[in-house]
């Protein structure tokens, strides 16, 4: 989680290792005031610090994402969606226009609804 990813980006930033365990004490000061287990800290802190920072510093080449995004602004009545889409795509698959559009499974991605400010404020600005 969270821990982990900060202490893997500690690792890799810092060549010294004095420095990098100062920036890692810090952070475990830090995660226990906002109440994680100490146990679990010094757990997530020894996995990151076993990998060697040569293999953190090599480059990834990226996965190619070629699922198209199904954007939908949120409402609570949508929340059956995930499970139609899941179901509905052996349709998908089958069809062989639809084939080349959705090769795999969309994306769901929910954008948030207008809220009040956003409804009683008019953006534009008044013209003469």
């Amino acid at each position: 989680g969270i821990i982990y990813s900060q202490d893997t980006r500690y690792h890799r930033i810092c060549s010294d290792p004095n420095d990098r365990n100062s920036h890692l004490n810090v952070l475990s000061q830090s995660m226990r005031q906002k109440g994680y287990k100490p146990k679990t800290i010094t757990k997530q802190i020894n996995s990151a610090v076993k990998t060697p920072r040569t293999r953190l510093l090599q480059y990834r080449e990226k996965k190619i994402c070629t699922r198209v995004p199904l954007v939908v602004t949120y409402n609570p009545a949508l929340e059956e969606i995930r499970k139609i889409i899941k179901d509905l795509q052996p349709i998908l698959t089958e069809d062989e226009t639809l084939k080349n559009i959705f090769p795999e499974t969309p994306i769901l991605a929910f954008r948030q609804p207008p809220n009040l400010q956003q409804k009683l404020i008019n953006r534009r600005l008044p013209t003469d």
